[in-house]
């Protein structure tokens, strides 16, 4: 999964910053992202095996939160419609016959969303609730919102990726124990795009008792609750991101266990 951009390069702080906001701003400029950047790089590499998707951005919905922050959590701050109008414009080519294998197959597309709360239509009734009601928000990346903003019916991620974090838990529990179908989002193939490789999971359900998981355990439920994959993210820097997500030793050993018992799912 070739993830092509983050929501840091619209960052004011960041180098380059008016360029990536100019360009997601304009539809012309998109297609000239589209035509210089997105689709020379899938033809280049879609007949390796292993290249199977493209995740437009990395927690796009960030480049629209915290725009009135005044440090360095401060983003560009921009309309969702703007962001939904570049996603839309970039499945259009994703699905364009241009960048089509020789057997007809193509390089998959989706969208790395920051949480379920920007890609579910369920939420927690209330912090640390146990109940969920409508979430009005509702799904930013469903193919009537993106083909909204952008008229073409292929406008449509192929399947959607949310990453998930412990302090998602509070208000939108965590896909270790809910399904793509408690969030509203099984019209699509699911998978977690992003999650600590820690083990154990830090489950904050209350403030004051946070509960433990442990690594293999929320492998096996993922499987039994419809996900199709997930991808532990690694830090192998010293500061207190290692801290938080983990390195690559510490998911390995319930990788390998959760092999063991899928010989057939893992390859």
């Amino acid at each position: 999964m070739a993830t092509l951009m983050s929501f840091d390069h619209t960052k004011p702080n960041n180098k380059n910053y008016q360029n990536w906001q100019a360009m997601i701003n304009d539809t012309a400029k998109i297609r000239t992202y589209l035509n210089n950047y997105l689709i020379p790089f899938v033809n280049r590499y879609k007949t390796n095996p292993y290249f199977w998707s493209i995740d437009i951005c990395n927690e796009i919905e960030w480049i629209a939160e915290n725009g009135d922050k005044t440090n360095s959590d401060k983003n560009w701050g921009c309309s969702y419609d703007v962001l939904q109008r570049f996603v839309s414009m970039c499945c259009v080519a994703m699905h364009s016959k241009e960048i089509a294998r020789k057997d007809n197959s193509r390089v998959l597309v989706t969208l790395g969303s920051a949480t379920v709360k920007w890609n579910g239509t369920y939420k927690k009734s209330a912090s640390f609730s146990t109940e969920t009601v409508p979430f009005p928000d509702g799904n930013k990346w469903s193919d009537k919102a993106l083909q909204s903003a952008y008229k073409n019916k292929a406008a449509y991620l192929d399947f959607y990726s949310p990453h998930f974090y412990a302090w998602v838990n509070e208000w939108f529990s965590s896909p270790f124990e809910k399904s793509p179908a408690d969030y509203g989002i099984s019209d699509k193939a699911c998978v977690v795009g992003e999650m600590p490789s820690r083990n154990p999971f830090p489950l904050p359900q209350g403030t004051a008792t946070p509960l433990q998981m442990l690594q293999l355990t929320a492998y096996e439920n993922m499987l039994r609750l419809g996900w199709q994959g997930h991808f532990p993210w690694t830090a192998n820097i010293d500061f207190n991101l290692t801290n938080e997500v983990g390195t690559i030793k510490d998911f390995g050993e319930a990788t390998k266990e959760f092999k063991k018992a899928h010989p057939t799912l893992v390859k």
